[in-house]
């Protein structure tokens, strides 16, 4: 739930977010806290793709 949250609101590190929701998953408590880190995050301004994944190049 956190990654989807950060992914609709393209926060800037989206991977974080991912990287802590699967660490506190199974305590709970770090669940909360991505889940929180995902509503309040920057979000991307620039049209950065999620994940740093490759897209097409300007130039």
């Amino acid at each position: 739930m956190p990654a989807i949250v950060a992914y609709r609101r393209k926060v800037e590190r989206l991977w974080l977010v991912i990287v802590v929701s699967l660490i506190g998953g199974s305590t709970g408590l770090l669940w909360f806290v991505a889940l929180y880190m995902a509503m309040t995050m920057r979000t991307r301004t620039d049209g950065v793709t999620p994940l740093n994944v490759s897209g097409p190049t300007a130039g």
